[in-house]
């Protein structure tokens, strides 16, 4: 062991010493000592790579969180692409019909433009939990790649953009709410496109006999239909940038982990 070694050596020293041989001492004793620098700086470089390798675990694990996380929200943010696709379809099939006649119209027709166009909002929700914990707890640059440390750190800037125009899209759907919800017979809206238990509601005698066909004649309606629309539009973009960015990000997080 390392103590019988200790002695070994010091009885050399010991008896090169009593012997009077000065010069083998010192060459001895010089030995000793490139010996011991040696043993420290491989327990060094052992140390080193037992650190390196637990790093690189840590490294891993974050790696196929991450990929897990955005490969969800790649998902999601498809989902939300087809939503806002439809919304478009819906708002543009209104704006079609607009004008100043609607007798070609029938009133389930009508109710069926107006769920379309305006019924459905369009938001994307993607996870930011493994995201943030990295970033909260200082890991970020466990990750070795200079890219993926860089688009990580702005992913959430990049999402305020989307953010921003999801609020102009669900501000014009909430100014066509407000026409509607004036000047349309909701109870109609229910009993003619509604799913199966709405149509088997019974208002009783309904006062109100008011076509809400009309709305099709409202240029005001028309013109904040036909900003949703637009909006929508820009929405889409930033959507697609978006999807863009993520598959980069799984692109490079594939490349990193290890097979």
């Amino acid at each position: 062991d390392e103590e019988s070694m200790l002695k070994f050596f010091r009885r050399i020293r010991r008896k090169l010493l009593d012997e009077g041989n000065l010069k083998r001492y010192f060459i001895y004793a010089t030995g000793e000592i490139l010996l011991v620098m040696i043993g420290i700086l491989l327990a060094l470089q052992v140390n080193n790579w037992n650190q390196s390798r637990q790093t690189n675990a840590i490294e891993q694990k974050m790696l196929i969180a991450l990929q897990g996380e955005f490969t969800h929200n790649l998902n999601n943010l498809n989902i939300a692409i087809t939503k806002n696709t439809e919304a478009q379809e819906g708002s543009l099939n209104f704006i079609k019909h607009s004008g100043p006649q609607y007798e070609g119209i029938s009133k389930s027709q009508y109710y069926k433009l107006q769920r379309e166009m305006g019924s459905m909002p369009v938001f994307y929700k993607p996870a930011l939990g493994v995201l943030k914990d990295i970033l909260n707890s200082g890991q970020l640059n466990t990750l070795s790649n200079v890219e993926i440390r860089r688009k990580l750190a702005t992913w959430e800037a990049d999402l305020e953009n989307v953010v921003k125009r999801e609020e102009i899209v669900e501000e014009h759907r909430d100014r066509i709410k407000e026409i509607i919800l004036k000047e349309s017979n909701l109870t109609q809206s229910f009993l003619l496109v509604g799913p199966r238990e709405e149509q088997e509601l019974d208002f009783g005698k309904y006062l109100f006999d008011t076509d809400s066909r009309k709305l099709l004649t409202n240029q005001e309606l028309t013109n904040i239909v036909l900003m949703r629309y637009s909006s929508l539009r820009d929405l889409k973009e930033s959507y697609f940038e978006l999807v863009f960015e993520i598959e980069k990000i799984l692109e490079i997080i594939g490349l990193e982990i290890k097979k």
